[in-house]
């Protein structure tokens, strides 16, 4: 009987590693969507049931993983209710009960995750073959696909036949960015952040012939092409081995030798960094913001002030940084002229990029809503995504969800600073301290960037990796 049982926890220990191990797959575009996003909840929500039946000692754990989830309902109770009051002037602002509790749904998987990890030790070896296995599914496939000619690019996510080869000729970044089949580049980043510092901790305590995994990481981050991943990148493969020669003089390790065979790779970076898609990126944006676009325009008598108001925005917004569907599809223009025309006299002396219009445009449907209660509630996130999607993720956190929303939905994040910080400084491994190093990574990619918090994309590698801390020695 007790044979029987081993067998069935083995071999749910082995699906679990399967799910984790091909959950890249689902992040390229042809399985991106809402259906393989409900199969990948419902298969983890499958998994903490597994996990009661099969671990007694689970059942008290569950509880608070219960609580959790009635807390999200409850919160989602009280936003379906203040969204009833909700007033704008543009149109197609709408309220979705079933997207805004798919979105709380999903923002429940980082402690899901958390709460199935716990009982399945996975041993140092099996969290790096999650973690190699990422590397070649994610890193491996973008620079294959880079080399090859066959990839989809960064910013447009048109199909590029640039490769590196052709960075020397100053292509447009549009050309030579490369994301390989992803559905999203600031995705692809936080997890490649994290998996470089990972590969160099491999390298180092592991197998030295994971320095191919550091060089490959590394040469998908610069691929990517956005600021983040070339000099964020840059820095992690900077700083990671400064910090093991700090720890090993301080607690008197033994420093490996091969540390040094890290700088080929760092100076091969900042060699190639001047004829990088992100050096072009830099140089567009600047020539963007200077070039005003400006057209003429007939003015007859008989038009009306609306008419003209219409005219003049379009033909005096700077479309080289504010595309059309932003004053078009996403707030149109004809429900609101003068915020579009306030945009227009701010962009002559404020540097404007469609971030900040982005922000601009839902504080100002939360302006003009005029409720003190979207302090608390906010605006509702499928309220937000009806119009756009705000790429900086915790501001969009706090118009979509307001502070009580904000604590409900972020509480994994909240509660992993705490508990990152307690457990790297009982156990001071230099595991942990790469592990604190790649949940610092997330949060900062997510503060800077967008489609990160809110997608299984990220919380799964992100939920994963943080489950580990604690639980390794270096040796």
């Amino acid at each position: 009987m007790e044979k029987i049982k081993l067998d069935k926890n083995k071999m749910f220990k082995l699906v679990v590693m399967v799910y984790f191990m091909i959950s890249p797959i689902f992040d390229i575009v042809y399985f991106y969507n809402h259906y393989t996003t409900l199969f990948r909840v419902c298969c983890l929500l499958l998994f903490v049931v597994i996990t009661v039946i099969l671990y007694k000692e689970s059942r008290k754990e569950f509880l608070f993983l219960l609580a959790y989830y009635f807390a999200l309902g409850g919160y989602l109770f009280v936003s379906y209710f203040h969204s009833k009051g909700f007033f704008s002037v543009g149109p197609n602002i709408n309220f979705s009960l079933l997207q805004e509790a798919m979105t709380l749904l999903k923002l429940a998987m980082p402690f899901t995750i958390l709460f199935v990890l716990k009982y399945q030790r996975l041993d140092k070896k099996d969290f790096f073959k999650i973690i190699n296995c990422w590397i070649i599914l994610v890193a491996g496939s973008i620079v294959l696909l880079n080399v090859s000619g066959l990839s989809l690019s960064s910013y447009t996510g048109e199909f590029t036949h640039y490769s590196i080869f052709s960075w020397r000729r100053g292509l447009d970044m549009r050309l030579t960015a490369t994301k390989g089949l992803f559905a999203y580049t600031n995705q692809e980043v936080a997890i490649l952040l994290m998996l470089l510092a990972l590969s160099i901790y491999e390298y180092l305590y592991m197998n030295k012939k994971s320095i191919l995994l550091v060089f490959v990481v590394s040469l998908s981050l610069i691929m990517l092409g956005s600021r983040i991943s070339t000099y964020g990148g840059l820095a992690v493969l900077f700083f990671v081995p400064l910090l093991y020669l700090g720890f090993c003089v301080v607690f008197k390790k033994k420093i490996e030798k091969k540390v040094v065979f890290l700088l080929p790779i760092l100076l091969f970076w900042i060699i190639i960094l001047p004829v990088s898609p992100n050096t072009f990126r830099v140089q567009e944006i600047e020539n963007a913001t200077k070039t005003k676009e400006s057209r003429s325009s007939d003015e007859s008598s008989n038009k009306d002030v609306l008419q003209e108001k219409l005219e003049y925005i379009d033909s005096h917004i700077n479309k080289n940084l504010i595309g059309e569907q932003f004053y078009k599809d996403f707030y149109p223009y004809e429900y609101d002229t003068d915020f579009w025309l306030e945009i227009i006299e701010l962009q002559g002396n404020t540097k404007l990029d469609y971030r900040i219009v982005e922000t601009r445009i839902i504080r100002r449907v939360w302006e003009l809503d005029n409720r003190k209660s979207n302090l608390f509630w906010g605006l509702s996130n499928s309220r937000i995504q009806s119009m756009m999607n705000i790429e900086r993720d915790f501001v969009l956190h706090y118009y979509a969800f307001g502070i009580v929303g904000m604590i409900v939905v972020l509480g994994f994040y909240i509660y992993e600073i705490v508990n990152v910080g307690i457990k790297t400084l009982k156990n001071l491994h230099f595991v942990n301290l790469i592990i604190a190093l790649c949940f610092c990574l997330f949060i900062i990619s997510a503060f800077l960037s967008g489609n990160i918090l809110n997608f299984m994309t990220t919380i799964v590698p992100c939920a994963y990796i943080v489950s580990s801390i604690g639980r390794y020695k270096d040796c």
